[in-house]
């Protein structure tokens, strides 16, 4: 990371709110006149070049007004295994979120706030993302992929939101890729207009349009092009197979960034089930990542917005009795600390219909 990057990365360790960095950064040109040189402090506010880095709890921003440029907020460049949760990564321009490591890079994004132009969320070799919010600034694409070094990489979009300032596409890609898309609401500025290959590309695809959908839903209506196909991809999958250990498994170092998640927050995440799921079985196993200095956790559970206290654990683990079956319950989990208790965010989940 760059120094100020490592330097705000340390004060949100003990933070609710995210820390905010806020940089003016632009690059007018993605050439030669680009690249990283010895005194260049880089292309982002925020500058990856290194494995096994983690943002959270983070506001980055590229805080230079204009749209049509170049205005990349976090830059990656020869990484991989790297993960950004629970942040806002803001501009107003294109290549927003761009982790660039075509032949082995793995991305895990969980809980973001994202704005931009075109191609915001550009990555190069495997990603997944989930609970995402994305905003465009700019009647472009927010998705971007280049999966084309191995015929395996992969771009995994799940339970997220789009939305824009104006009429927006969903996505395109120059290059070979593959999208999978779960669970996805996008408002009614989405146009219907499938992704597309640019007539800047350098030539048609070698293994085809690979784009596969499932329970994808706009305001106003849907389209026919995000109907569900996910069954048409090369596995046959369902969606609860789409999860981020499988999204990596076919990297030459598979990685299963959930399995052993550090406590990078003050506050409980990462829910399991994740939040707002559906046909969960009537005997579920809640699960969570601990807060950072949490030594116990006291959870909350009911049918109602306003969930009951259950009891208090140092497990992180709870599996509630005798739900009713095409039910909403919520839960929450608050992190007791030496100093004080630290309120969870509300969860969500849906039963299945025992018929």
């Amino acid at each position: 990371l760059t120094p100020i990057a490592t330097a705000c990365a340390a004060r949100s360790r003990t933070r609710r709110v995210p820390t905010k960095l806020l940089f003016w950064a632009i690059r007018f040109r993605l050439g030669s006149r680009c690249r990283r040189t010895s005194t260049d402090v880089g292309r982002a506010v925020v500058n990856i070049y290194a494995d096994d880095i983690t943002l959270a709890n983070l506001t980055v921003e590229n805080t230079q007004p204009e749209v049509k440029i170049h205005a990349f907020t976090v830059y990656g460049e020869n990484n991989t295994r790297t993960i950004i949760i629970n942040c806002n990564i803001l501009s107003n321009g294109g290549d927003t979120l761009s982790l660039w490591n075509g032949e082995s890079g793995m991305y895990y994004h969980h809980t973001m706030n994202l704005k931009g132009a075109v191609d915001f969320l550009c990555p190069r070799g495997w990603c997944y993302a989930e609970n995402i919010k994305f905003y465009c600034t700019r009647k472009t694409t927010p998705l971007w992929h280049d999966g084309s070094k191995n015929k395996n990489q992969k771009f995994v979009i799940k339970n997220s939101f789009f939305d824009g300032a104006m009429e927006f596409r969903l996505g395109r890609n120059h290059l070979d890729g593959a999208f999978y898309m779960i669970n996805l609401n996008f408002s009614e500025k989405l146009i219907d207009q499938p992704f597309y290959l640019p007539e800047s590309a350098p030539g048609p695809y070698k293994w085809g349009r690979r784009c596969y959908f499932n329970n994808c839903h706009r305001q106003g209506g849907d389209y026919n092009w995000f109907k569900d196909n996910l069954t048409t991809a090369d596995e046959s999958l369902t969606p609860d197979q789409v999860t981020a250990k499988w999204t990596f498994s076919t990297a030459e170092n598979p990685w299963d960034p959930e399995s052993n998640m550090p406590s990078v927050l003050p506050m409980a995440f990462l829910p399991k089930p994740a939040e707002n799921n559906k046909d969960i079985s009537l005997d579920p196993r809640l699960t969570w990542v601990a807060g950072r200095n949490a030594n116990s956790h006291k959870i909350y559970f009911g049918l109602d917005q306003s969930p009951d206290y259950v009891k208090e654990t140092t497990e992180q683990c709870y599996s509630p009795e005798n739900l009713k079956p095409n039910s909403t319950y919520y839960w929450r989990v608050d992190e007791v600390t030496d100093v004080s208790i630290i309120k969870g965010d509300l969860w969500k989940f849906r039963t299945k219909n025992d018929h």
